[in-house]
């Protein structure tokens, strides 16, 4: 069973609601230094690949 939501039907004061307690629950999560160093190492890795993938994209296309 699978819950659909339409976002459009939801009053404005719910969405201010869950808008404002979903960013509290970010800012706790990253005030964890784990959580924040996890992140980091997270999106140093993603960079890398990205950084990886088009340098090889640029490669491939040379070749051809």
């Amino acid at each position: 069973m699978s819950v659909h939501i339409k976002p459009e039907e939801v009053p404005d004061h719910v969405m201010k609601y869950l808008a404002r307690d979903t960013l509290a629950a970010i800012r706790r999560f990253y005030a964890v230094p784990e959580n924040r160093e996890r992140f980091e190492r997270w999106k140093a890795e993603r960079d890398k690949k990205a950084a990886e993938t088009g340098l090889q994209g640029q490669i491939k296309a040379i070749q051809e």
